[in-house]
């Protein structure tokens, strides 16, 4: 995943990781997605993984543990190429290359029902 985006035309922006398999799930839209001002007591707001990735790569390492809810909402994402940060109502572009790693087979995580098949 480094290699590819090191040799693309996104190597000027950043490489960012996410192990999927070490984020609990009340993080996990926080960290990707992250918060606007005030949107959290005494915040002055966080940007999120994808908004780190802009320009560049966000790589899912383990993605096949990712929740079911967190695989929703990443589905929407790549549907729409948009997101709302946590308190924020305006609309965010998304604009990254996007990689996914797992040491599992996923077409048998989708036929054990453990990975959404929209997103495998």
């Amino acid at each position: 995943a480094k290699a590819c985006h090191d040799n693309s035309r996104r190597s000027d922006g950043e490489f960012v990781t996410l192990n999927c398999a070490s984020l609990p799930d009340e993080a996990a839209e926080t960290e990707l997605f992250g918060y606007g001002h005030g949107s959290v007591e005494q915040s002055e707001g966080k940007s999120g993984l994808f908004e780190q990735a802009s320009g560049g790569t966000i790589l899912f390492d383990e993605v096949s543990e990712m929740s079911a809810q967190l695989q929703a909402k990443l589905l929407r994402v790549l549907e729409y190429g948009t997101y709302h940060q946590l308190g924020d109502s305006r609309v965010k572009y998304i604009d990254c290359r996007i990689i996914c790693t797992s040491c599992k087979d996923l077409s048998q995580c989708v036929q054990e029902g453990t990975f959404r098949e929209d997103l495998y």
